[in-house]
């Protein structure tokens, strides 16, 4: 019979991912919290939030971010274009997850075996702002099929760091 496991009995590897998050303008202390989740799940090197710091200190992100913001790195960080000029200059890639005109399916797009990457992510209700779209080398979207054009921020973040991550791993 099937038997749930804890982390400890499993045999999970341990891997750092040379991800970079930044939060821009989230409204909701769930979807933060859930993004922080994820993060640590894939174990991404850190999570800069602008604009939406003060989610964290909600009940409901600490419920739904199951103490990951406790040894998850993460620091407040105006999000502008010195800041992503700061990480272009060390070698990462600027993402934004973001459908555009020229965005680029999720699972069309490769990485290179020394990838390190910086995700945009935008607020709920709006997205990426264009102005971040203009600062980002890459916007990849994930393919739906049903009638809706978007989905929440923090599964779709979920989404992309699997498909990252798993290719990171094979290169």
């Amino acid at each position: 019979m099937p038997q749930q496991l804890t982390h400890e009995e499993t045999s999970f590897e341990t891997k750092k991912f040379p991800i970079v998050l930044v939060a821009h303008q989230l409204t909701s202390p769930a979807n933060l919290g859930s993004i922080f989740r994820a993060a640590e799940a894939f174990n991404i090197e850190e999570i800069l939030l602008s604009k939406c710091d003060d989610l964290m200190k909600s009940n409901r992100f600490k419920r739904t971010a199951r103490a990951t913001h406790q040894h998850l790195e993460h620091q407040v960080s105006e999000l502008n274009p010195e800041l992503i000029q700061k990480y272009r200059d060390k070698g990462f890639k600027i993402i934004g997850l973001e459908i555009t005109k020229d965005s680029q399916s999720l699972q069309d797009f490769k990485l290179n075996s020394s990838q390190k990457l910086l995700i945009l992510l935008g607020a709920e209700r709006y997205g990426l702002a264009e102005e971040w779209i203009r600062l980002c080398d890459n916007c990849v979207h994930i393919p739906m099929f049903g009638l809706n054009s978007s989905m929440n921020v923090s599964q779709a973040l979920s989404i992309t760091l699997y498909e990252f991550t798993k290719q990171m791993n094979q290169l």
